[in-house]
């Protein structure tokens, strides 16, 4: 296993337009414990927006949350975020320069075998989505981030999780909620992860694979 660098991952102010936060640097892997935010104003309300981006995907908005004046709010998983090499965290406030940003996690090399961290996939779900454990590995799924873009109290969107052709969950999300499936899942060589659903939820899928 590669050396894991603690540390201060990167720290500033949100613009009031979505910018780039924190970048992976090349031939890194990064695991971000938590991000925390500060709004500083003693008199605006500030709507916080979080999004991760894949270097070669579009971005993912991940969470929203509105903050009083003078309130944090720490966005923390139990499990930390995977970002591979030129991976982005983006943010964005409705005044700029008002809502400071901390992120706290570690850096390393990518390791060439062993269980190695890595971003399995993201995207906008539209009906389902499969992710199959290659022949002759294990996959440890730590984390299963969601976000609805859309859906109401009478008509919120609906996600069904399954393993091969076994339920595990099914979740009810409204427009701008958040849902974060955190605790581990072992999956077996060829098994498969499902998502299925309806559009409007986006996902980012992190883990580790055993890797000879």
């Amino acid at each position: 296993m590669a050396a894991i660098t603690a540390k201060r991952l990167a720290s500033g102010t949100l613009a009031a337009t979505k910018g780039t936060i924190y970048t992976v640097p090349a031939t890194k892997l990064t695991r971000v414990k938590s991000i925390i935010f500060y709004n500083s104003s003693s008199v605006n309300y500030n709507t916080t927006t979080l999004y991760l981006k894949n270097d070669s995907g579009t971005s993912k908005k991940i969470a929203v949350q509105t903050l009083k004046p003078n309130s944090t709010w720490v966005y923390q998983l139990e499990h930390a975020i995977v970002l591979e090499d030129a991976d982005l965290i983006e943010g964005d406030a409705t005044n700029a320069s008002q809502v400071y940003y901390y992120i706290s996690g570690g850096e390393s090399g990518v390791p060439g075998s062993g269980i190695v961290p890595k971003h399995i996939s993201d995207g906008d779900l539209t009906a389902s989505y499969t992710y199959t454990v290659p022949s002759g590995r294990a996959f440890y799924l730590y984390n299963l981030i969601l976000f609805s873009t859309n859906g109401n109290t009478a008509s919120p969107n609906q996600l069904d999780l399954s393993i091969n052709t076994t339920s595990i969950m099914s979740i009810m999300m409204r427009e701008n909620e958040y849902f974060v499936v955190d605790f581990p899942i072992i999956l077996s060589s060829t098994d498969q992860f499902n998502l299925t659903g309806t559009s409007g939820i986006v996902y980012w899928l992190d883990g580790a694979e055993e890797i000879p």
